[in-house]
Formats: C-alpha cells, sequence, structure tokens
C-alpha cells in the first residue's frame, strides 16, 4: 500500500510549516534554526530506524551502517551549522530568540510518522532495503542540502543589505532543504 503523491505532499507539508510559522506566529531566525535542527534530528533517528528494519542486510551490516551512518551523519550536519553559524556571524545581531510552538513539533512527529509507516514499512519497501543504501539516501540528501545552501547563501550575500541578512538565512534554510529532500525523492522513485 503506497500512497501515490504521498511523499510529494509531505514535501509540501514539511515546506509550508515554516512559511506558516514565519507569516502567522512571527517566527525569528532562531525558530527557524530550531524547527530545522528538530527535523535534522528526525531525519537522523527516521534513518537509524529504517537500517533497523533493513531486510535485505543482516544484524552485523545494520550495526555497522548505523555506526557509520552515525558519524557520518554528525559530521555533515556539523558543516551545515558551521556553514550558517558562519553566515549568521558576519550579519546584524538580529534575534535568536526561539518562538516555537508545540503543535508545530507534534506535527513533525505526525509526518515522519506517516512517511515511516506508509512509504517504508506498508509499502514494503523495508523487505529490499539494505542498510547500505538507506545511509546513501541521507547522505545524498545532507550533500544537496548543504552545496545549495552554500550556493545560496554565497549569492544571496552578494545582493542583500546586512539588515535582511537573518530573513535571506531563513528561506536559504528553507529552499535548500526542501529542495534538496525533492532531488532525493526523485532519485528514490528512479530506483
Amino acid at each position: 500500500m503506497q500512497l501515490k503523491f504521498g511523499k510529494e505532499i509531505l514535501l509540501i507539508i514539511k515546506t509550508l510549516i515554516p512559511i506558516f510559522g514565519i507569516v502567522f506566529f512571527n517566527w525569528s531566525i532562531g525558530s527557524i534554526f530550531l524547527f530545522f535542527l528538530i527535523e535534522l534530528l528526525f531525519i537522523g533517528v527516521e534513518t537509524v530506524v529504517k537500517i533497523i528494519f533493513a531486510g535485505a542486510s543482516n544484524v552485523k551490516e545494520k550495526i555497522g551502517g548505523i555506526l557509520k551512518f552515525l558519524l557520518f551523519y554528525s559530521i555533515l550536519v556539523i558543516f551545515i551549522f558551521v556553514l550558517i553559524g558562519n553566515f549568521f556571524n558576519n550579519s546584524s545581531a538580529g534575534n535568536m530568540k526561539a518562538n516555537f510552538q508545540i503543535e508545530i513539533f507534534y506535527l513533525l512527529v505526525g509526518l515522519y510518522l506517516f512517511d515511516f509507516i506508509f512509504d517504508y514499512i506498508f509499502s514494503k519497501r523495508f523487505k529490499t532495503a539494505t542498510s547500505k543504501s538507506l545511509e546513501m539516501e541521507t547522505y545524498y540528501m545532507l550533500i544537496i542540502y548543504f552545496l545549495l545552501l552554500l550556493v545560496l547563501l554565497l549569492l544571496l550575500r552578494i545582493f542583500t543589505v546586512p539588515e535582511n541578512f537573518n530573513y535571506i538565512l531563513g528561506i536559504s534554510i528553507i529552499v535548500a532543504r526542501n529542495v534538496a529532500e525533492y532531488f532525493l525523492l526523485k532519485r528514490v522513485k528512479r530506483n
């Protein structure tokens, strides 16, 4: 049982959450950071759980896959935050106070559970998934995210005044994150 456009709908909802937060809840740049920190945590946890359920890998491959994943995932996430921190460091002071509604957290939990249950378990993808393929999907997405964010921040820094750096940073994070997931979605559908 696989929803035909389930992943696309989830991606649209994930894109609309921070936009909704900025427009209706007046999220600061700190709130956007917190949202993506929580989402990166969910991505990591989801990948580890998927590796545990990967039917085409034995226990040794799963344990090795989880350990490798945690190491490389941590390195990629640190690179992303160093990049964001470097950009923010050179901008105006901005509002780093996070104003994050608990309902948003519950919505993210629901979205990731829905994705896991319908796209991984009910579709029986877990039977053919290997720990290596699951690791590579997440690395692929994070590397695209890192590169897109780097390009966006460098381009936008040239065309932006310092007073708008925080908003440009927030928009860059949203755009890079969702474009990276879109490319991953297309790559997974081809395989």
